[in-house]
């Protein structure tokens, strides 16, 4: 890991800090001559595959920056990742940063590291490079961060809804890291505080239902940038999902309020906002009760639709309206 600003008692430090998340089951990790070498046991990793997902945090780090919010910051860099690798069904167990500052700032570095430390070591992941850099040619600050997860090819959650499938959504913490550049527009950055909550972690949830359910889970989606078009990619052609108005799971204020002063249409809430919904899985109706059960440990969570015969369409109740908006 490279800290180019930073002098040698600092880069030390920082490099402590993450030797921290090192202690990865089936993995040893060392650091020889500023390199990290890692050494994967063949029996944790017998026959397993991998899958890197890459992701920042985009025009949010400009709200960060003003906000001095830089935990959350680094929450939302790693969440965009961790919830995409989670969805396909993969374990998270490594990754590598690339912090971009406009300007060099003591605190914000040493913030960001601390809080990929703890992300990291609360999820078993490994922090096995990365790099800081200034460019004062850009405003704000840019988290990048690529994850590394790991599972057999036949673990692999395949987008296979069946008629009778129920829907089951976790809540979001507000607007997480997409359509930031719309909110901003709209708010006159007011309401900062609503537009910097970190985006929701939803690792811990989804492993605990794959250990017991992985089977019986015919989908899930992280609905991110595009809003609720994401799910079109775990129907086939014969389905369609439906998304009823009458679960509990609302959008929250700041997604009406957003609404409301951009004069946005119900359909492009729903085509780029998460509206208060930030996960989705496609469950087997017959143990949607145990995976209820298991997720409300966590997030709030209910069923907001089912799976019915079609033709490859996501119909949605608008929560805004009286409105059903077609996607596919």
């Amino acid at each position: 890991m490279s800290f180019n600003t930073y002098d040698i008692d600092k880069t030390e430090k920082f490099l402590k800090m993450i030797q921290e998340t090192w202690s990865i089951p089936g993995l040893t990790i060392e650091r020889i001559k500023n390199q990290t070498l890692i050494k994967k046991d063949p029996i944790a990793w017998k026959d397993c595959i991998e899958i890197d997902r890459t992701d920042g945090i985009g025009t949010k780090g400009l709200l960060h920056w003003q906000m001095k919010t830089f935990s959350s910051a680094t929450q939302d860099a790693f969440a965009m990742n961790a919830n995409d690798v989670i969805r396909i069904g993969a374990e998270p167990y490594k990754l590598q940063d690339h912090i971009i500052l406009q300007e060099e700032n003591d605190e914000a570095i040493f913030s960001i590291i601390n809080s990929l430390v703890e992300l990291c070591k609360g999820h078993n992941i490994a922090i096995t490079g990365g790099e800081t850099a200034i460019l004062n040619t850009i405003k704000g600050l840019e988290i990048g961060i690529t994850m590394t997860g790991k599972l057999k090819k036949e673990e692999i959650i395949e987008p296979k809804a069946e008629i009778g499938d129920l829907i089951v959504g976790l809540a979001s913490n507000g607007i997480h890291s997409n359509g930031i550049t719309i909110a901003r527009k709209v708010m006159n950055d007011e309401n900062l505080e609503e537009l910097t909550k970190p985006t929701e972690i939803y690792l811990k949830a989804v492993k605990e239902i794959l250990k017991s359910y992985r089977k019986d889970i015919h989908g899930m989606a992280h609905i991110t940038g595009g809003g609720f078009k994401k799910m079109i990619d775990i129907i086939n052609e014969n389905i369609d999902i439906v998304i009823n108005r009458k679960h509990k799971i609302e959008p929250q204020s700041i997604f009406k309020l957003i609404k409301e002063r951009g004069n946005l249409s119900d359909g492009e809430m729903y085509k780029t906002f998460n509206n208060g919904i930030g996960f989705i899985l496609v469950v087997e109706k017959s143990i949607v009760d145990d995976v209820l059960s298991i997720l409300r440990k966590y997030h709030k969570a209910d069923i907001i639709g089912f799976a019915e015969k079609g033709s490859g369409k996501i119909r949605i109740e608008s929560q805004y309206s009286d409105k059903t908006i077609v996607i596919q």
